[in-house]
Formats: structure tokens, sequence, C-alpha cells
């Protein structure tokens, strides 16, 4: 039964998708010396259609982004996770460090998927940015204690969702877009799959290994999702959670031990004295929060889900902000309040519709056949259900509440007939990167993934944080450039270290780049602007996805 879904899809496609015939590149930009071309492909709005349905004729447009590399042979696709994050931004924003790591002999290829961004039509739910955020106002944010208000929420999304997308809302899927990089790489000439996914891509990435792994050539998934419960809705995905608050618990004892680089350590006894002050003080926020007066026009109040949400769980992702987190914590706890109520409490000026595509593209990978037909949790069943998420972390799970919620209003019911095979042999073995403590693509689930894709290699970066980027490593970043080169595995086993500290001292940083050639200096400094990227924003942190 695990093997049919994915094979009736990779049918439908081979009988009917056609090959297309070139693009219509335009010069759009230029990243550090690299130029960028950019592009449209229209793509079928439904891969699979049988020959004569009502889809079978109609068509989305993906827009394209590259950047060329100096002497590339092949193109590389990136994508950067989400669901519902932009290639094009990503090639913009981090292309010149992604090139230092892969090379010149790869152009970086990227795209919107089909629904985010420049793609057309798009996921969306609201008509314009003024209904997006008046509609963030009315949002609630404890499930707890509001899940009638949640509930009733969800209900109306969803159906807005459903008024303005339409037809097309239930054609925004994984293996839709793992077709559409089918008619990319046929639009570019490519026979075989060079891909490097991140988080949600890791997604995308084992989606099209599962359903066309005759053209994988070589492809690396970085942060891993656990592929099997994100398209099983009778599953809980609450091992998500698995080594969030172990994050939470690492990024305190790191504090401690860099003594006077870490305020948030000053005057505490040991790491476990820090972490059980904090976090009751971070509790003790849920039932009250503290008033801040700053003017008469900047006040308001520190809750729970200002310190924990807004503040903690979006710097798990990235150890680079761990300063700035004990910053901030530091002025909580010694009552400086104008600190972290200006850094979490304040509303964001814009309510991203990266938060739309997001929510549209988990419902319609998740919701069954029967969505629109079967019987609906009730609110209390609900609850009962985020238990898992609850008792999996202090700090996050709570944030689950979103996704199971969406799942019950959702008013489309599943298009695509893919489930995951429980083994797969690929063309060419897959790379796969995890960091030891990932706070929301765990370790567990990139070895869950190992196990499926017969012949690859599971790489451990011995750090914290989400994706190998997370923190700079020029051993993880040399044995991706092998493998794409050559093709060549690293050991079974293998793990790689971190070039930097989590809290860096001043003078720690002549020390890190001590002796290291021009070269090594440029993917030194590459790998550590990549570490400071920025994670993904907190309205989008609030879900099942990432």
């Amino acid at each position: 039964m695990l093997v049919v879904g994915h094979n009736i899809l990779r049918l439908f496609h081979s009988k009917l998708v056609p090959q297309t015939s070139g693009l219509d590149w335009s010069p759009c930009g230029a990243v550090a010396g690299h130029d960028v071309q950019c592009a449209r492909l229209d793509v079928p709005m439904d891969h699979f259609a049988e020959e004569g349905s009502t889809t079978a004729e109609k068509t989305f447009s993906l827009a394209l982004t590259r950047l060329v590399g100096k002497n590339a042979t092949k193109s590389l696709l990136i994508n950067p996770g989400g669901p519902g994050g932009s290639g094009g931004e990503f090639v913009f924003r981090r292309g010149e460090q992604l090139n230092k790591i892969v090379g010149e002999g790869y152009h970086l290829l990227s795209f919107d998927p089909r629904g985010v961004n420049q793609s057309t039509p798009k996921a969306a739910c609201f008509l314009n940015d003024i209904d997006r955020t008046v509609d963030k106002a009315l949002k609630p944010l404890d499930p707890w204690t509001q899940s009638g208000d949640f509930y009733a929420y969800y209900e109306n999304l969803a159906q807005a969702c459903r008024d303005i997308m339409g037809e097309a809302g239930a054609y925004f899927n994984t293996p839709q877009t793992a077709a559409d990089m089918n008619s990319i790489l046929d639009a570019v000439g490519q026979e075989r799959m060079l891909y490097w996914g991140f988080s949600y891509g890791t997604t995308l990435g084992q989606t099209y290994a599962q359903m066309f792994p005759e053209r994988v050539e070589r492809l690396i998934i970085d942060g891993v999702s656990n592929q099997i419960p994100w398209y099983n809705p009778k599953l809980s995905s609450a091992d998500e959670f698995d080594s969030t608050d172990a994050v939470y618990k690492g990024f305190i004892q790191e504090c401690f031990k860099s003594g006077d680089a870490c305020p948030l350590a000053a005057g505490y006894v040991s790491a476990e004295d820090l972490r059980t002050n904090l976090t009751r003080t971070i509790l003790d926020l849920y039932d009250d929060p503290i008033p801040v007066y700053i003017n008469a026009s900047l006040h308001g109040e520190i809750r729970f889900f200002d310190v924990a949400w807004d503040g903690i769980f979006p710097s798990l992702y990235k150890p680079t902000t761990w300063p700035q987190l004990a910053e901030n914590l530091a002025a909580l706890m010694q009552g400086n309040l104008s600190v972290p109520f200006q850094a979490w409490s304040l509303p964001e000026n814009e309510w991203s519709d990266l938060y739309e595509a997001n929510m549209v593209i988990v419902n319609s990978d998740l919701a069954p056949r029967d969505q629109l037909t079967r019987p609906k949790m009730t609110r209390r069943e609900i609850l009962v259900a985020m238990n898992a998420f609850h008792n999996a972390s202090t700090i996050a799970g709570d944030t689950e509440a979103d996704s199971l919620f969406e799942l019950e209003s959702w008013r489309y019911a599943r298009s695509h007939s893919f489930v995951p095979a429980e083994r797969v042999k690929t063309a060419h073995p897959l790379l796969i990167l995890s960091t030891s403590l990932d706070p929301i693509c765990p370790l567990i689930s990139a070895q869950k993934a190992n196990a499926v894709y017969e012949g690859s290699v599971l790489l451990e970066q011995r750090s914290m944080g989400h994706c190998t980027v997370s923190m700079p490593s020029n051993c993880t970043a040399k044995h991706v450039r092998k493998y794409l080169d050559s093709g060549k595995l690293p050991k079974v086993g293998t793990t790689c270290e971190i070039d930097d500290p989590y809290f860096n001292k001043p003078k720690d940083e002549s020390r890190i780049t001590k002796g290291l050639s021009r070269d090594e200096e440029e993917l030194a400094a590459a790998l550590k602007a990549l570490a400071n990227d920025p994670p993904w924003s907190k309205s989008a942190l609030y879900r099942r996805a990432r």
C-alpha cells in the first residue's frame, strides 16, 4: 500500500506532462559579481490530472531565479524552507554565501514554489494587506483559555481561503511542487536532479526522491522533517519538538559556561540554578503578565507568549542570536522591562503573507480525501490532542494549536495520492545533514530518513540550531562540496564540529580566522553570514511547518 501512492503519481507524470522547451532568462540583478537572471515557467495546475478532466489544461506560473556560476555546467536547485519561503528572495539574500560553499561549477537555481511570493496564482486568504493586518489583531493567542475563539477564528479563515483561492487552492501541495521541479529541469535541459533543501525543503526533497528516484543525481536534505506524519493526519507529529527544550537547556548551559560573555549568567551558582529561575519567571508570566509603561504612547505588558514564542523559540533556531537573547532575558530578570518589551511585545508592523502560503501548503498536504465529509474533532478533542505537544515542549509545544485547529476547519480535500514509501532506492544516494539538537527538525527525523533511502549517509554536525548552516562548520561545508562535485559520501558515522563558540568573546575573533588561507577566510565568512541569516518571522513560527 505504501508503494502504490507514489507509483501512481509517477505514472501520471510520465504520461501526461510534456517536456518544456527552454526558458526566456532576463537579467534581474547581481550578487557579489555574479549575474542573476529571472524567468517564468508555466506548469500544469494538476500534473496528475487524467486526460480530459477539467483540470488537465489549466496552468500555474512559477517565478524562477538563478545566480549564474562562472564555470557552471549544471544547475543546483535550492529550497530555503517554509513552506512558503521564496527561493528568489533566498538567491538574492544568501546566494553569495551558497556560491562560496558549492563553487563556480553550479548555477544556483531556485524558484518561488506554486502559490508563493511572485508565482501565480497566490496561496492567499486575504484580498489585501489591510485585511491581513485587521485579521491579525483578531487572532486569539491562548488555545487553552480561548479554544472557542480559536475554533470560530479558523472556521472563518478557512472559508475566506476557499472563497479567495477557489479551485486553485486544492493544488498548492508538495507532490505537485515536486513535479514542478521536473518541469524546471526539463526547461533548463537537465536530465538529473541536483538539489539542496533546508527544513521544509527536506520534505520537498524527500517527496521528489520518492516520486522520481531515477532522476536523482545529488540530493542534500539539511534539517530533516519527518515525512510520515507530514502526510498522515492520523499520526501525531509531536516528535518535532523532541529536542526543543533540550536546545533551550543547551542555550542556558552555554551561557553559564561562557561567564562574563553572557550577562544572563551573572549571580547564578550553576546552569541548573539559572534554568530553574529563568523558567519559573517565564511560566509565571502566563497567569501574571507584567505591565510596562514607557510613555503615554508606548506601553503594554510582557506575556508568556511574548517571551517564550516571540523571544526564545525563534532564537533556538539560530544560536548566533543567543548573545542578544541573553541580554534581553537578563534585562527581564533584572527588572529592566523596557528592553524585552520593545524586543518582543510590540506588534509586528506587517503580517507576512508567508503565513498564508505556509498554512495552505501544510493543510493541502495533510488533509485526508474525506476532509469535507469526515466527522470533525470538537474543540475539546483538539485540546486533548494538544497535550502531546504541550508535554513535549514547555517553551513551544502550544504553538501547534494553530495547525490542529486549522485542519479541522480546512475547506479542501486532499487532491494528491502521495503516500511515502518505507524504502526507496535512488539513482544516487542522498546526503542527509542534521545538527545534534535541532529545535524543530530533530536528529531522530534525520535518522528515520536515513533508514528509508538506500545507501544514504547521515552526517551529524555536533551543534545546536536548525539546519547545519545555523552554525559555521568548515568540516560540513567541505563534505557538501565533495558530495556535489564527485558524488562521494562521508563515511557512515561521520560527525563534524563547529568553528565558532556560541558566546563569542571579542578576543576570540582573531583566533577563529588565524592561519587560514584567503579561500578559507572567504568560506569562513560565508558560513558565518549564513549562520546569521534571520530565522522565520514569528507569525510563521507559530505553525506545524518550518
